[in-house]
């Protein structure tokens, strides 16, 4: 199946159109704007940045408020440097109630360390009356390279770790209960059976298979709107974020992110993934996560 060319999502096509059925409406407004107009609804080329091969990549959800949306996101971009810009772009997005998606070129960790000032303008849209957390629909999306992960069985313990710790992952997601649900939601997709037979090797037994673990094998597996959406050929993105625009919460949850990646790699069992040593983890590299280790003690975390 194709990627949509705007939300990057895969749908069902047969390979002659570019946009997922959400997104078609919107590449006709890329073309009645004027080129001078900033929010657009197709992607530009990616400008990749570090060399880690987990890059991450954010969508950030806005609403422009009184303001007018082609304004609001004309200032932003001159205030990041103008467009076209080697850090961002804006664009459209159906799910959006008079707002727009700010959405980054793919980076890796070191390189958002040394540069996440670049993206100050960001944080001062609010002194312009864009809001993102205080809406009902406005998320904050990560994408993560799946060539980042060592293998299918870490894609799995990073699902699992999140998965398994839903007041934690909620907390850190921002969002309420009802918003979960909709946009992010942390349920577990159901085990499946792997052998029904009552042969000698499963003695009678009917044997299970995890559903974080056929998440992680199967691109495409699950639905769209939950915590970790795998359906991305080249990416995941975890979705459960509210949008936000308090840096602070925003570099946290980037940090987050890197840090359970971090936490997941490697030989660490699969029952030691709870938050007890997630915290000494992220303790032992606190330089690394001021912002999460500043969020998880301000919420009692």
């Amino acid at each position: 199946m194709p990627d949509c060319q705007n939300c990057g999502d895969y749908f069902s096509g047969d390979g002659g159109y570019d946009y997922c059925d959400d997104c078609e409406e919107y590449e006709e407004d890329y073309d009645n704007e004027g080129d001078d107009m900033p929010i657009r609804s197709g992607n530009p080329s990616l400008i990749m940045k570090g060399s880690n091969p987990l890059k991450f990549g954010f969508e950030l959800e806005v609403e422009s408020g009184r303001s007018d949306r082609q304004v609001t996101a004309q200032d932003l971009m001159e205030d990041m440097g103008g467009q076209p810009n080697d850090y961002l772009w804006v664009k459209s997005d159906p799910s959006i109630n008079d707002g727009f998606e700010i959405a980054s070129h793919p980076f890796d960790f070191a390189w958002w360390q040394a540069n996440h000032e670049s993206f100050a303008p960001i944080f001062r849209l609010p002194s312009k009356g864009v809001r993102s957390q205080q809406t009902r629909t406005c998320g904050l999306h990560i994408h993560m390279d799946r060539r980042g992960f060592k293998d299918t069985q870490h894609l799995y313990k990073f699902m699992k770790f999140i998965y398994d710790n839903p007041a934690f992952s909620k907390k850190m997601a921002g969002r309420k209960q009802s918003e979960m649900d909709q946009w992010g939601s942390l349920s577990k997709p159901q085990d499946e059976p792997e052998c029904r037979c009552n042969c000698p090797t499963c003695e009678g037994r009917r044997r299970v298979k995890d559903g974080l673990l056929s998440k992680a094998e199967l691109q495409s597996s699950g639905p769209r709107y939950t915590a970790v959406n795998t359906q991305g050929r080249n990416t995941i993105e975890v979705r459960m974020f509210k949008g936000t625009l308090n840096k602070c919460h925003f570099y946290a949850n980037l940090e987050y992110l890197h840090a359970t990646h971090q936490f997941t790699k490697g030989n660490r069992a699969i029952g030691n993934l709870n938050l007890k040593p997630f915290k000494e983890f992220a303790m032992k590299h606190n330089e690394d996560y001021p912002n999460l280790l500043t969020f998880m003690e301000t919420k009692g975390l």
